[in-house]
């Protein structure tokens, strides 16, 4: 069965991959991912999928910094639900997402 975003489930890996090179902050200029981070987050926001554990430590990162008490982010829905409504405070604060937890 298709991945359809308004039900959830697994979904395509080129989607999953993209928001993974948003987050480590691996975006290769030569071949950008097919969709913004906004975008991204919009069609994983169900996404069931455990995330790797390199990203799930990146995102572990951001979290206290951005002024949040550490939450327990497991998967790529939790880590879109997040991410989404803080879109654009990750934007003022002018580093790359996965930049941000280095700070």
């Amino acid at each position: 069965m298709p991945y359809n975003p308004s039900q959830g489930g697994h979904a395509p890996g080129h989607l999953r991959a993209w928001l993974y090179q948003y987050l480590l902050d691996e975006v290769d200029p030569d071949d950008p991912p097919g969709l913004s981070l906004q975008s991204l987050t919009g069609l994983l926001w169900n996404c069931t999928d455990i995330m790797p554990a390199d990203v799930r430590a990146t995102v572990t990162e951001i979290v206290p910094r951005l002024g949040y008490e550490d939450e327990c982010i497991w998967t790529v829905a939790q880590a879109c639900r997040w991410l989404r409504p803080n879109l654009g405070r990750l934007h003022r604060l002018s580093a790359p997402v996965g930049q941000i937890g280095s700070r």
